[in-house]
């Protein structure tokens, strides 16, 4: 594009900054901790002959001093009489003699071409240092002014002189609001005037602000002819920030430092225990069984923590995300193995076991993989980007005996940590290969006697047309980010360092010097990773495969590693799948490697059901939580499934008080005999309530001949004999009197004549029953519930204000109804507060706010179902679905988002798509000038007037074009 010619014209050269670098030098041998390098350009027509001048550069720190230079002219010349540092409305001050030979002039080129306008220039640069690496305000105010040479001073103009000329000067921001200014302004002509240019041509001096006629051309407002100037927002290419470059030095060294200080044997030993614990990766594991009896286990698992510890280069990512890409987990794998078969007896042989547990103890089974979907993965938090909640499906475990079993988790993965890195070098190495060429261009292909600034500034256009050196930066900066993250950008983002590193080496705005720093920048960080990386593996694999499980120890294909975590909790198998309690009433079967669905709607009626069982005042207040306490809806029987619907506010003894009993003593025997003596063969289905009482009494020590005769109906006494006659004084039973008032112990005898004569079935007796009832019991006074771990709960309202809550009820009902009711738990986070990592999870009572919230957002809830109760329960049956969601499905999530090389094209791409924003768009028509053509918003000189878009002046014009600063 075209710059004004009428810049240009008079005796006096124009000034113009060119570019402005300010470097950290804090922690030099100085006090002072930021130099600036400021480049100026004095260009005057080619043809004009230099009055003797000198030039004035200030640093100004306070804006209001700024707006002063700029009110008139008169200060500034006080300002050049008086040169003292003191004296200065700013930071610093000096006056540059200017020399006059027309050979002074290094270089000539055309600005404008239409008008055939040629100018001459030369660059005069001044370095200062300041005590702050950071400024509220600072600007840079450069102006010429003429000298006469008669007079013998430094200042170069009489002391009481006040009319000597001035140039039109140039002023640069440099900080704003503590921040380097990111935009700038290009100023064209909007109409022809004839002393200052042609439409569309580039206006780089003053500018002011007229409220009729929008900006114009010139320090002030007048009667004479000027033009109005379209505005045009650009990247701000005037100043190099390489305060920066600090950060990314400090980055390396630091990481570089961790990687070679590490001790092998300290990192191994780490591991190991690690390994052992599993507290960075694993959450606590959560068995639930199916009714099918098939095993389902959750548990979460940190993927970011495992790639921290496990992957070889985790000491030198510190973007966690794209550590967690190079992790490429193959496969998820559960094995069980018995570990010991159960040794309990029945109630009558104590500890006598009918298993040998000196057997061989068979090898571990595989029982389910994500390979094959009995093993899901899932994404429960939306926050938790990096935890998998994990849930296993063993349905082979329906077949499974009785017994404890352990299950241990097997990861296979591949560590492409190094290879990433490796990757980055490659790629560095053929762009910087590339920008050596593009470096050769730049400075006039070795051309000898041509100076490389003048073939720069003459074929700016065409070397900044090679795409190398951009896309040289976008990797840089895309690797860097990749690796380091945003850690390594400081405070900055990554535009303000893309703009930083355009403006190193965009031919337009930068140096020799500022392409070699940049080239040195790229080069250095090759060099380190180079460093670190050392030589790619053999074959590309990092090693052999090679594990540490004691359990499990095949090999599997070269490359991959496997680690192995025996989960800490047994798993116990204890009963059939004939037995259980049913809170859920859950009629479906899941997937494997799914959890239980409950709906919203099934999950809303069961508390429906569970307020009918339970009937209290006002159960939806707030001192009543229907949500979080279910009670079994049924109890499954190795015959039968016992509903327990049955609503319990009958009046019992007390009118005030709840009935207790919706289940007999008849409905019990079945469950208890299977109970009692759970692993002999042949007694669950019995069915012939008779023979179940007999086996009852028979387990709890007790015979009753039920034979009659046809004759005399007298009685004789009833005897008892102490079971250790019968048993050996090794027995666990203990004698006790029998009788009908108080509970049985199982530890006597009871003969009855035959003699006796009785009417009907002996075992239909209130005698009988009362025995069922007390084994029920386990022949103890029923123990007080713990209302406390309870309150809120239905039950708990209807109980608490009771002096004996339980009396009236039978065992089996209260076992049941009472001791049997369970907190129901969501998951809300991952992590309790307070507590590192993610074994402790924090679960939190359901209330019916929580529920509320979760169905209005459509967010499915994952549950658990807790014991509230430790009382001896006889009847104490395993839940069904302990682990459950509340809701619709759950979407599979993949254990890799997405590989490292995605991931750094992602990087990559992102940082490419910046270069559409105002802030970085170098490659627009109104770029194509020389960054010494760019006007800071400094340069706008009406009083008052703030910069385009900001409280000011509209930034939109006739272009379209605006931007706020």
């Amino acid at each position: 594009m075209d710059i004004a010619p009428g810049i240009f014209k008079g005796s006096l050269p124009s000034v113009f900054i060119k570019n402005i670098r300010l470097t950290d030098i804090s922690g030099d041998a100085t006090a002072s901790k930021l130099r600036l390098e400021i480049i100026m350009s004095l260009q005057m027509q080619a043809q004009s002959q230099q009055t003797p001048c000198n030039l004035l550069l200030m640093l100004v720190d306070r804006e209001s001093h700024m707006q002063t230079l700029k009110a008139t002219d008169a200060v500034v010349r006080t300002q050049i009489k008086n040169p003292q540092q003191g004296s200065s409305y700013g930071v610093y001050k000096q006056l540059i003699p200017l020399d006059t030979r027309p050979e002074s002039y290094s270089t000539t080129k055309v600005v404008n071409k239409k008008m055939a306008t040629a100018i001459k220039n030369k660059t005069v640069v001044i370095s200062a240092n300041l005590p702050s690496l950071n400024m509220e305000y600072l600007a840079c105010y450069a102006i010429v002014y003429a000298t006469d040479p008669q007079v013998n001073n430094p200042i170069g103009v009489p002391s009481t002189s006040t009319t000597f000329a001035l140039s039109a000067p140039c002023i640069e921001t440099i900080f704003r609001n503590s921040k380097v200014p990111a935009l700038s302004t290009v100023y064209r002509i909007k109409n022809a005037a004839h002393t200052y240019g042609s439409v569309g041509d580039v206006w780089a001096g003053p500018v002011h602000y007229n409220s009729a006629q929008g900006y114009m051309a010139g320090a002030r407002h007048t009667s004479q002819t000027h033009p109005k100037l379209v505005v045009q927002p650009v990247s701000n290419q005037k100043i190099s920030d390489l305060r920066f470059l600090k950060n990314n030095s400090i980055a390396l060294n630091n990481f570089s430092a961790t990687l070679r200080n590490a001790s092998p044997k300290m990192v191994n030993e780490t591991a190991r225990v690690r390994d052992m614990l599993g507290t960075n990766y694993f959450s606590n594991f959560y068995f639930s069984r199916t009714k099918s009896n098939a095993v389902k286990i959750y548990f979460a698992f940190n993927v970011g923590s495992f790639a921290a510890e496990k992957l070889e280069f985790s000491g030198l990512f510190s973007n966690k995300a794209a550590l967690v890409s190079t992790l490429e987990i193959k496969d998820v794998k559960i094995y069980r193995e018995r570990v010991q078969k159960d040794t309990a007896g029945s109630k009558l042989t104590g500890n006598m076991s009918q298993y040998d547990n000196s057997q061989y103890r068979p090898a571990p089974t595989l029982v389910a993989t994500i390979s094959e979907s009995s093993v899901g993965c899932f994404e429960l938090m939306k926050n938790s980007m990096y935890i998998k909640d994990m849930i296993v499906t063993d349905a082979d475990a329906s077949a499974v005996t009785a017994g404890i079993y352990r299950y241990s988790v097997h990861i296979e993965y591949v560590d492409n940590s190094r290879r990433a890195v490796l990757d980055i070098i490659k790629e560095l190495e053929a762009l910087l290969s590339k920008f050596d060429i593009f470096v050769w261009n730049y400075s006039g292909g070795g051309s000898k006697g041509r100076d490389p600034q003048i073939y720069l500034e003459q074929n700016a256009k065409l070397i900044k047309s090679d795409p190398i050196w951009k896309t040289l930066i976008d990797y840089y900066l895309a690797s860097l980010i990749f690796i380091f993250g945003q850690k390594a950008l400081g405070a900055n983002n990554s535009m303000i360092w893309r703009k930083n590193l355009i403006t190193m080496v965009n031919p337009q705005s930068s140096s020799p010097y500022t392409v070699a720093k940049f080239r040195e920048i790229v080069a250095e960080y090759l060099g380190a990773l180079q460093a670190l990386a050392g030589k790619p593996p053999v074959g590309g694999d990092s090693q052999p495969f090679t594990t540490d499980s004691k359990i499990y120890n095949s090999t599997i294909e070269k490359g991959l590693s496997r680690y192995v975590y025996e989960i800490p909790t047994k798993y116990v198998r204890s009963e059939g799948s004939r037995t259980g309690y049913d809170y859920l009433n859950n009629t479906g079967n899941s997937l494997p490697g799914t959890p239980t669905i409950i709906s919203y709607a099934k999950y809303n009626n069961r508390i429906i059901e569970e307020t009918t069982k339970y009937p209290v005042n006002n159960p939806d207040s707030g001192e009543v939580n229907r949500y979080g306490f279910l009670s079994p809806r049924q109890v499954v029987t190795p015959t039968h499934i016992i509903s327990t619907l049955q609503n319990l506010n009958n009046p019992g003894a007390q009118s005030s008080r709840p009935a207790l009993t919706n289940l007999s003593t008849a409905d019990s025997v079945n469950l208890l005999q299977a109970k009692m003596d759970p692993y002999s063969e042949g007694v669950h289905m019995l069915n012939d309530a008779n023979q179940e009482k007999l086996k009852i009494l028979g387990l709890s020590g007790i015979s009753i001949d039920t034979g009659t005769t046809n004759g005399s109906q007298g009685t004789t006494a009833e005897t008892y004999t102490d079971s250790t006659d019968l048993l050996g004084s090794e027995s666990n039973f203990i004698s006790e009197d029998i009788s009908a008032d108080t509970t049985a112990s199982g530890s006597a005898v009871m003969f009855a004549d035959r003699d006796r004569g009785l009417e009907g079935n002996s075992l239909n007796t209130q005698l009988v029953d009362t025995l069922i009832n007390a084994a029920g019991a386990g022949f103890v006074a029923n123990e007080s519930l713990d209302l406390e771990r309870m309150q809120t709960s239905l039950v708990y309202n209807q109980l608490v204000n009771l002096a004996d809550p339980l009396a009236g009820g039978n065992s089996f009902s209260i076992a049941v109804n009472y001791k049997s009711v369970r907190r129901v738990e969501y998951l809300f986070s991952h992590q309790t507060t307070g507590i590192a990592g993610i074994k402790q999870m924090d679960w939190r009572l359901l209330t019916k706010d929580a529920y509320a919230a979760a169905r209005a957002a459509k967010i499915s809830l994952l549950c658990r179902i807790v014991e509230t109760n430790t009382l001896n329960n006889q009847f104490k049956l395993e839940a069904y679905d302990g682990i459950f969601v509340i809701g619709g499905g759950l979407s599979a999530a993949s254990m890799n988002k997405v590989g490292y090389k995605a991931a750094i094209k992602g990087v990559y791409d992102r940082i490419v798509q910046q270069r559409k924003s105002l802030l970085l768009n170098i490659n627009r028509e109104v770029m194509d000038i020389s960054a010494e053509y760019i006007t800071s918003p400094e340069m706008i000189y009406s009083s008052n007037v703030a910069a385009p878009g900001a409280n000011g002046p509209p930034a939109t014009n006739g272009s379209g074009m605006g931007g706020t600063y």
